[in-house]
């Protein structure tokens, strides 16, 4: 009986400092992206491609490195809806990466006006993405 609780305690603390660690990285992760869009942003409105392009591609690198992690309101939910979450988290990160991927195709074509309209677009994935996922 005791080696059974006590097998019990070391996986209920491995679990939750799985999710804790998972939880950081991918805070890390978004927090990173985060600057590397506002600084994009920046880049784009003064038609500065080589920043504009930097800091996309590190956008997107930082939004592939969060598809590693699962959100812990993902880890809250109950068991049998985790599966289409974890879904929906990944395809939503993927049309961030999408959009971010037609931003970097319009600065490199020297087009900040469509540059523009994909940042504004991914302003609007992110307050999604977060009211979907993030606690």
């Amino acid at each position: 009986m005791k080696k059974t609780f006590l097998f019990l305690c070391l996986i209920s603390t491995f679990i939750s400092q799985t999710v804790l660690a998972s939880s950081a990285g991918l805070e890390a992760a978004m927090e990173k992206g985060d600057d590397a869009y506002k600084k994009a942003r920046s880049a784009v409105s003064a038609s500065d491609k080589d920043t504009a392009i930097k800091e996309l591609k590190e956008f997107i690198r930082q939004m592939e490195e969060s598809k590693k992690f699962i959100p812990t309101k993902i880890t809250q939910a109950p068991e049998g809806q985790r599966p289409a979450l974890i879904v929906a988290y990944k395809e939503a990160l993927d049309k961030t990466i999408e959009t971010a991927t037609a931003a970097v195709v319009s600065v490199t074509e020297g087009d900040f006006a469509a540059a523009k309209t994909a940042l504004r677009s991914l302003n609007g994935l992110k307050r999604s993405g977060h009211r979907e996922f993030k606690q």
